[in-house]
């Protein structure tokens, strides 16, 4: 039977954390035990692993699943967050107090799903509270940031402006809302914080700020054609802050289908 504290046991909060002398020597550790796990870690073979730092500073091993083991609709969706090629080093904040990951760790993490499916497809993923202290090692020669929403009130208020340059350059922010159960990007902002949630890639978000931006300009004229390139929206921006806006958005144009966006447009 549980007691009356278990009832937050998997509520966010920023545990308390034993220090760390050396930071990004230590995160250097922990990502090479990764690539190459040793004994007692138990891996089926060509199995990946991800690890969760724990507030103690060991690692906890969480296996990724045998080759092959992922359905087909996971692996689409996280190939199109971050390819097989090239292998990226990804960190994420979530909730890591022991307790709650050894009693359920996919409850502990909700973000657990696509951070393993990252590291099935053999990206090196880490998972950490998001201190300040430990920010400078789990970001060491890191490409991709994910951060639980839940976690983001007890980060320090800077801490995306922060992450931006502990990244390699070109590096993403991704945020896990956990109201929504989805991946948003984290774009620069003049917002308090320097941030702010930013519009999903696709063609279905292309569509919504296309009619976003055509709505605040005087009556004007697109065209979408398959043979075509879309439309750049920051281009069509007139007002600097909608111009700015635009530019922030993650659209990759090139690699858009017209066709999806002209189908979307007519539903």
């Amino acid at each position: 039977m549980f007691g009356f504290g278990s009832l937050d046991l998997y509520k966010p909060c920023m545990p308390k954390t034993d220090p760390i002398p050396d930071p990004v020597a230590l995160f250097t550790k922990f990502r090479a035990q990764l690539a190459t796990p040793a004994a007692p870690v138990k891996l089926k073979p060509g199995e990946h692993c991800l690890g969760v730092v724990t507030p103690g500073r060991m690692m906890m091993i969480v296996p990724a699943g045998a080759p092959g083991s992922m359905p087909a609709n996971l692996k689409e969706m996280v190939t199109q967050l971050a390819p097989c090629q090239p292998k990226l080093n990804v960190a994420a904040i979530s909730f890591t107090d022991l307790k709650a990951l050894q009693s359920n760790t996919a409850k502990a993490l909700p973000l657990l799903v696509p951070l393993v499916a990252l590291a099935h497809i053999g990206h090196n993923v880490i998972v950490f509270e998001g201190s300040a202290e430990a920010m400078p090692g789990a970001l060491h020669s890191a490409d991709m940031l994910i951060v639980d929403s839940g976690m983001i009130p007890f980060l320090d208020p800077q801490w995306a402006v922060r992450a931006w340059h502990l990244l390699n350059p070109g590096g993403r922010i991704l945020a896990y809302r956990r109201d929504l159960g989805t991946l948003l990007p984290v774009v620069s902002s003049k917002k308090k914080g320097g941030w702010e949630y930013g519009e999903p890639d696709g063609e279905g978000s292309y569509v919504n700020c296309l009619l976003t931006t055509l709505a605040k300009l005087p009556p004007t004229t697109v065209e979408v054609a398959a043979a075509q390139a879309l439309p750049d929206l920051s281009e069509l921006a007139i007002d600097p802050e909608e111009r700015e806006w635009a530019t922030n958005l993650p659209f990759h144009y090139e690699a858009m289908d017209a066709i999806k966006v002209i189908v979307f447009t007519l539903q």
